[in-house]
């Protein structure tokens, strides 16, 4: 079963090395409950190393990016909020990020969302920073008519195979209207055998279909979208295509805005619910994304982070990196967090 946030807050008198994690939660993670040396590491990683979390968007009520509030996204199309989760109909509704120059990650890249997908057998599109027109494709991963998983990463915005790598899941992993943890870590310097895939923090079985010898992503202008990518609007590529016929600026703008207000497409959309979507530029550990996993689709991982065993207003990470362990009371001189 999956443990929600409150199941995980550690209770003392079962926290053998005073480290703040239980000796149940250690032993479902996969560290030594008895170590003090070994223990869940994704809120240290959050403290010593924070340009790697690019983002993190809980998507139960709002699009709010929640650790600066820099990169919010917007619902497209008919997308909802219902039950603490962001509801796709699978025909013109996506969340986009938008295209700012920090979502598009060079090398080393880890993601993690929950998804509960309500139609399968067909393609779904699950996440993407992907745009056919100019060439624009980075990465992505959908799944597949054959319910597998399919992730895909390109260096020069193309799917050449020299400059791109294509993987799948060896058997399916979609599964209907149940709630399910994908995710993902790529440590580029490996090209596609650095390419992990997970389900429910556990690792999959991935097949190589293409293998460029890639070790960065291509930085392009595509916007970071769930549950759909490489929106387009019928008829622009014929209007670009006529761009050197305007006279005048006037004659360009008019074009524009006709353009504007044709309907987007949206090709193989993702249809049903997506929650806690966390975007890294950098590797997560198999140990951290089972933390993640366990925590739950419902679980607040900020607040994961920032959890404080004996209540004393000093986040049990402080304790352990000043400490050693969590035992130490507030001192009377408040630390610097």
């Amino acid at each position: 079963a999956v443990l929600s946030l409150a199941q995980s807050i550690p209770n003392q008198t079962e926290d053998p090395d005073n480290d703040g994690f239980t000796s149940e939660w250690e032993i479902l993670i996969g560290t030594d409950p008895d170590d003090t040396a070994s223990y869940p590491s994704l809120a240290e990683k959050y403290f010593t190393d924070q340009d790697m979390f690019v983002g993190y968007w809980p998507l139960f009520s709002n699009t709010t990016e929640i650790l600066r509030g820099q990169l919010n996204g917007e619902l497209k199309g008919s997308a909802v909020f219902q039950d603490s989760a962001v509801l796709l109909d699978g025909r013109d509704s996506y969340v986009t990020f938008g295209s700012d120059p920090e979502l598009s990650i060079s090398s080393n890249l880890s993601y993690s969302l929950w998804i509960n997908n309500h139609w399968l057998e067909r393609k779904s599109r699950v996440i993407g920073k992907y745009k056919i027109h100019d060439k624009q494709r980075e990465h992505c991963a959908f799944i597949g008519e054959d319910n597998r998983l399919y992730v895909f990463l390109s260096s020069d915005g193309t799917p050449g195979e020299d400059s791109s790598i294509l993987i799948s899941s060896l058997l399916p992993v979609a599964v209907k209207d149940q709630w399910q943890n994908l995710s993902l870590a790529w440590d580029s310097a490996s090209a596609s055998d650095g390419l992990k895939c997970y389900l429910n923090g556990n690792e999959i079985e991935m097949g190589v279909i293409t293998d460029g010898d890639i070790t960065g992503l291509f930085s392009g202008s595509a916007d970071l979208t769930l549950g759909s990518y490489d929106v387009f609007v019928p008829g622009r590529s014929e209007e670009n295509n006529r761009e050197n016929q305007f006279q005048d600026d006037q004659a360009r703008q008019e074009a524009e805005n006709r353009e504007k207000q044709k309907k987007e497409i949206v090709r193989n959309a993702f249809q049903g619910s997506m929650a806690n979507f966390l975007l890294c530029g950098d590797i997560l550990t198999d140990i951290e994304m089972k933390e993640i996993a366990l925590l739950g689709r419902d679980a607040d991982i900020l607040s994961y982070i920032y959890l404080d065993s004996d209540q004393d207003g000093i986040p049990d990470v402080f304790e352990r990196i000043y400490y050693g362990d969590i035992t130490h009371s507030a001192p009377q001189t408040a630390i610097a967090i």
